[in-house]
C-alpha cells in the first residue's frame, strides 16, 4: 500500500539503478553507511521512502504488491513512498525498458520486524569474509577490479558490492536463488544464465580458483 502521512518518521533507503542491477545504500547502520545490492531490507508496518536515482539510462522501481512504479532518472532524484503492512518478501522489477537485460533486472524488498531488520543490517556490516585464503587471493586476482567486498564503503567499481553476499536470498538481480552451488554456477555460466550482462569472461580461470572464490564469498 502507499504510505500515508501520519507523522511517523519514514525509513529511508537510497537505490541507484544501473544496467542491470541496483546499488542499495542505508545511511546509518552502527554509525556508518552500509552498501548492498538488489535486496532492499525495510521495516514492516512503517512508512518507507526509497530515494531513486539512475547511473545510466532511465529505469524504474516497481513493487506490484505494494504500489505503483516510479522512474529512476540520471541526474534527478525521485522518492517512492510505500508501506508493507506485514513482514514478507515482495518481488520487485524494473517497469521501464532499459536495455537488453531489462526483463532480468529484478529485486526483492524484504519487510521485517524492526528488531529483525536492525540485526540483519548489522550482520551486513562486514569488511571481508572470514577464512578461505585461497578464495581471497583468487578474488583479488580475478574479481576485485569490478567488485567490492566492503559493506561500509562506496566504491566506483562497475559490478555489485559482494559484501555479505552469503546473507542474500537471491543472486543476479533476483534471478537465481542463493542456494549452494548457484554462485559457483554463475561464475562459470553467467553469459548463458543472463546473456549480454557486463561481467567479464572467466573462461581462463581454473575450476579450482572458481570453486575457492564461491566458497569464500558464500562462507559455506
Amino acid at each position: 500500500m502507499l504510505a500515508r502521512d501520519v507523522g511517523e518518521e519514514p525509513f529511508r533507503v537510497e537505490v541507484t539503478a544501473r544496467q542491470w542491477w541496483r546499488a542499495v545504500r542505508y545511511s546509518d547502520v552502527e554509525g556508518t553507511p552500509l552498501f548492498d545490492d538488489n535486496e532492499i531490507l525495510v521495516p514492516a508496518g512503517r512508512p518507507i521512502e526509497i530515494v531513486l536515482e539512475a547511473e545510466d539510462v532511465i529505469h524504474s522501481c516497481w513493487v506490484p504488491c505494494l504500489g505503483g512504479k516510479l522512474d529512476a532518472i540520471a541526474g534527478k532524484t525521485n522518492v517512492l513512498r510505500l508501506e508493507a503492512d506485514q513482514p514478507g518478501i515482495y518481488r520487485g522489477m524494473c517497469a521501464e525498458f532499459c536495455g537488453a537485460k531489462h526483463a532480468r533486472m529484478g529485486f526483492h524488498l524484504v519487510a521485517m520486524a524492526e528488531d529483525d531488520l536492525q540485526q540483519a543490517l548489522r550482520e551486513r556490516v562486514v569488511t571481508v569474509p572470514e577464512g578461505g585464503a585461497d578464495g581471497a587471493r583468487a578474488f583479488e586476482r580475478h574479481c576485485a577490479s569490478c567488485h567490492s567486498i566492503d559493506g561500509r564503503a562506496q566504491t566506483p567499481q562497475a559490478g555489485p558490492n559482494l559484501a555479505a553476499v552469503r546473507l542474500r536470498r537471491h543472486l543476479v538481480a533476483g534471478w537465481l536463488r542463493n542456494d549452494p552451488g548457484e554462485l559457483r554456477r554463475w561464475l562459470e555460466e553467467h553469459q548463458t544464465i543472463k546473456p549480454g550482462n557486463h561481467m567479464g569472461n572467466l573462461s581462463h580461470v581454473e575450476d579450482a580458483e572458481l570453486d575457492a572464490i564461491a566458497e569464500w564469498l558464500e562462507g559455506r
